[in-house]
């Protein structure tokens, strides 16, 4: 609108600024909701054109974050370095095409810390009337990507995640110590009971959303869990990193037969037979989750009604809108009503959601079919078409 004003008024000289945002999905990218919230602070404004790029797998958990905050995830080619490539191209063209039409603007590029990026930022940076933002969520980036860019907009690491810890010294002098027998070592392997029961759900959800549809040995479950950390700039990756930090021990296995029999079902597929008992000892598991008829039951914490009263409010009579728009406006709500904390995290929190449960899961939960998801699987629409409905039943 602010555009064609100006054009109207006599200045097609000079229009708005666009603000543009390119993710790397392969190269440690800041949380979605994190990186999109300090971006759209950022500008002030909503942006042009959001796009990331790698080699998608469906039950990705960073492709369904970011499809969340309105990011259109572009499948990247096979082989290696093609998602930055890609990525790059496609950014010097939107820039380029901008600036010969005159318009100004600012790119923000979000990845780790790939020095690869430096010449990317230092053309964006000196093309007349842009600036190259680089994004990341590491606090101490290589020196080479600060100076080629613009500025560097750092995003908070989200709240699961632990630096690493500093291991203790051994002793330089003297005769090395026997060490004595940890007797409460045992104690750190906690049940069902004593484990907390937010972090037991947010780590089931995790691992049913790795899982997906269909079965995974314990190889390809063990390589997305890798590759899910990786995505969120986590530096220690494996099984055994993830469960620690859920207060977990023992085998991957060992935990979800343990913890998770009762969504997540394991199955044996190869055997050894003992040498002394003859028996089958199970070598191999596959895993699938347990599909019930009521998959997205509501919490007793969450207070449906008045989360859905608080969307109605956020639309302004909009039947069809963007989650990337949603989350936005939810933002210059809490700024209005001074909320210690902006983002949708508080907003789902406030509602009794857990903070990372997602924007788009709780619209799906809440509204049922009341919504509508549309446009294609990269570029998500919601359509409250159930407003209609009710409008027409209470004319009836």
């Amino acid at each position: 609108m602010r555009k064609w004003f100006r054009n109207w008024i006599g200045s097609p000289e000079s229009p708005p600024q666009a603000h543009i945002l390119f993710v790397d999905g392969e190269n440690s990218p800041p949380a979605p909701d994190l990186m999109m919230e300090a971006v759209l602070s950022h500008a002030g404004c909503e942006l042009d054109l959001a796009f990331a790029w790698a080699k998608w797998y469906p039950t990705s958990l960073l492709l369904r974050g970011l499809r969340e905050v309105g990011v259109e995830c572009i499948q990247a080619d096979e082989g290696s370095n093609n998602a930055d490539i890609m990525l790059s191209l496609r950014a010097m063209k939107e820039v380029n095409k901008r600036a010969g039409l005159g318009q100004g603007g600012i790119a923000y590029v979000a990845f780790g810390t790939d020095k690869g990026f430096s010449h990317l930022l230092r053309e964006i940076r000196t093309t007349k009337g842009w600036k190259s933002v680089y994004v990341t969520s590491f606090e101490d980036p290589p020196s080479i990507l600060a100076r080629s860019s613009s500025e560097v907009l750092y995003v908070r690491r989200s709240d699961g995640r632990k630096k690493k810890p500093v291991k203790s010294l051994r002793p330089k002098e003297g005769r090395r110590r026997r060490r004595r027998p940890k007797k409460e070592a045992q104690s750190k392997t906690l049940d069902r009971s004593e484990l907390d029961t937010s972090k037991k759900d947010e780590l089931e959800k995790l691992l049913i959303s790795l899982i997906g549809e269909g079965s995974v040995n314990v190889a390809a479950l063990g390589n997305r869990i890798s590759a899910y950390q990786k995505n969120n700039g986590l530096q220690d990756t494996g099984s055994k990193v993830l469960l620690k930090e859920f207060g977990l021990t023992g085998s991957l296995n060992q935990v979800i037969t343990r913890e998770f029999s009762e969504k997540i079902s394991a199955e044996a597929t190869s055997f050894r037979t003992s040498p002394e008992t003859g028996k089958k000892i199970p070598t191999s598991f596959e895993y699938s989750v347990k599909r019930t008829t009521r998959p997205d039951s509501l919490s007793n914490d969450v207070d449906q009604v008045k989360f859905i009263n608080s969307i109605e409010e956020l639309l302004s009579g909009d039947d069809e809108i963007s989650v990337m728009v949603i989350g936005n406006r939810i933002r210059k709500m809490q700024e209005v009503n001074e909320w210690e904390e902006l983002g949708t995290r508080s907003f789902l929190q406030h509602h009794g959601f857990s903070r990372n449960f997602g924007l788009l899961n709780a619209l799906k939960l809440c509204f049922g079919n009341q919504i509508e998801i549309e446009g294609n699987i990269n570029a998500q629409r919601i359509k409250f078409a159930g407003k209609k409905n009710e409008e027409s039943l209470e004319e009836e």
